[in-house]
């Protein structure tokens, strides 16, 4: 499998970036950094999908993908922008500088600085502190008791028979049926 050379180019850039080169997270080098892999996003049909290609690899096997591309002998490198974020991140050393995240709604990559999870406030968040609220977090008997108060399902109403009232059809004559009630289990 070849690269495609944009690719290729762009992935010898960000190699050679500031932020990669001299382990430097100055706001220049992240904006630097940010541009560069925004532009490796794929711009056209062909693009997009040996980008589907490569994904799909990475997908099947993860670990045994790096592993491969890693090796400078390969020489494939740049596949590696095809990627998670966080791959990115850790391929070139950058994961205790910045924080990558890709935007779906975007379809763009942003860099932010990165803060380590002891020095984090408690309600802090990547994309927006301000927007974030702090939620109690969910346990496992909060989980159960939300299912206690709903509608018994199908397999419930199975396993545990309702009695009710059987109308049972007894005919006395050959004119008027009698109807009489008794009492048994019946399957809901």
């Amino acid at each position: 499998m070849s690269v495609p050379k944009r690719l290729y180019d762009l992935f010898r850039s960000i190699e050679n970036c500031d932020l990669v080169k001299r382990k430097s997270a100055t706001k220049e080098s992240m904006t630097e950094f940010e541009r560069l892999l925004n532009e490796s996003c794929p711009s056209t049909a062909e693009e997009g999908h040996h980008k589907d290609l490569v994904w799909a690899m990475y997908q099947s096997n993860q670990y045994e993908f790096i592993n491969y591309v890693s090796m400078m002998q390969n020489r494939v490198g740049a596949l590696i922008l095809y990627t998670e974020s966080k791959k990115i991140a850790k391929f070139f050393d950058v994961g205790a500088l910045v924080h990558i995240r890709w935007d779906l709604e975007k379809k763009s990559y942003s860099v932010e600085p990165f803060v380590r999870r002891t020095e984090r406030p408690n309600n802090y968040s990547r994309t927006n502190p301000r927007q974030r609220q702090v939620t109690k977090k969910t346990t496992y008997s909060d989980f159960r008791s939300s299912f206690r108060n709903t509608e018994p399902s199908y397999a419930d109403a199975v396993r545990r028979p309702k009695r009710v009232q059987e109308e049972e059809v007894t005919v006395k004559s050959d004119t008027e049926p009698e109807v009489a009630a008794s009492g048994k289990w019946a399957d809901a």
